[in-house]
């Protein structure tokens, strides 16, 4: 049996197709109904921190996705209701333990996390130089002594959004469409172009938000090739936490999760950049479904 079989293997309930649906459903509106806790914690935090509860619930009315270290936060934070509903899902439709999500032996990996966190840096790392030599608009970000600031709780919530993502898209969905067909362009293609679309935004100048799905797509056809390869959701997490890590600190797009990166590429090259990704994104796909991905394959028990 390969590691993407045994993975999928895991699956309650398999071949019904609706399960998977209604089950995406439940996971949305527990996420719904999760952000009303999530902006109770933030508005309770910024009155705090402010003295003035009517500010803090002005601002938690107005949070924008390049609004500022603070509004990345609670933008990140409001997927932890993702992991609730995954279980939900999991345990009211499927009969299914929320581990067997993560791997056919419900257990931490450390291993996978950190192979998967490894190659994710140096991808970033990596497919950032060419974005520096070429792209011509890139400014000073958030000054490193204010990211310090927030870097360890950013950490965490990045961890969140990342892992919550991967419950979804390459945990549930991967695991149910699996079930019911093992062809990739059921269980890879089809999670991947719904994740692809939720990351459509139509606010980006000159096509941004168009390129934006492509790259989305693709990373999600990514993140299932490394779960194909190790069989486990930990590397696809420590994968794309790792990358979002990056993204988020480091290099960043003007107006796409903004707020918390020391440096930006501004609006005006946007587009430039976000071509530049989608052929990075493309060779580190086809590097994993290489032979050379074997590195990333199942621990030896």
């Amino acid at each position: 049996m390969t590691p993407i079989e045994a993975f999928i293997q895991q699956a309650g309930h398999g071949r019904s197709l609706w399960r998977p649906f209604a089950g995406l459903a439940l996971i949305l509106l527990i996420w719904a109904l999760m952000l009303i806790p999530v902006a109770l914690v933030f508005i309770a935090l910024y009155a705090v921190i402010s003295g003035d509860p009517s500010a803090a619930l002005h601002r938690v009315m107005t949070i924008s996705v390049g609004g500022g270290p603070i509004d990345t936060m609670f933008i990140l934070g409001g997927f932890s209701g993702l992991w609730l509903g995954v279980m939900a899902a999991g345990r009211w439709l499927h009969r299914q333990k929320f581990g067997a999500f993560f791997a056919p032996i419900p257990r931490l990996r450390p291993a996978a996390f950190l192979k998967g966190a490894g190659l994710g840096l140096a991808y970033a790392a990596l497919s950032a130089l060419p974005v520096i030599f070429l792209v011509d608009d890139i400014r000073p970000g958030l000054e490193p002594a204010r990211l310090a600031v927030f870097l360890l709780p950013l950490i965490l919530l990045i961890f969140i959004q990342a892992s919550a993502e991967e419950l979804v898209f390459r945990g549930y969905l991967l695991q149910q469409l699996g079930a019911w067909s093992r062809h990739w362009l059921v269980w890879a293609l089809l999670p991947s172009l719904l994740f692809g679309f939720l990351h459509y935004d139509p606010a980006l100048p000159d096509g941004g938000g168009y390129y934006y799905v492509v790259a989305a797509v693709l990373m999600g056809l990514l993140f299932a090739a490394v779960v194909r390869r190790s069989g486990t959701l930990w590397s696809s997490i420590g994968l794309h936490m790792a990358i979002n890590l990056f993204g988020l600190t480091m290099l960043g797009a003007e107006g796409v999760m903004s707020g918390t990166q020391m440096w930006l590429v501004g609006k005006s090259d946007l587009v430039l950049a976000m071509k530049l990704d989608i052929v990075s994104i493309s060779a580190l796909l086809l590097l994993v479904l290489s032979p050379l991905g074997r590195f990333l394959g199942p621990e030896v028990r």
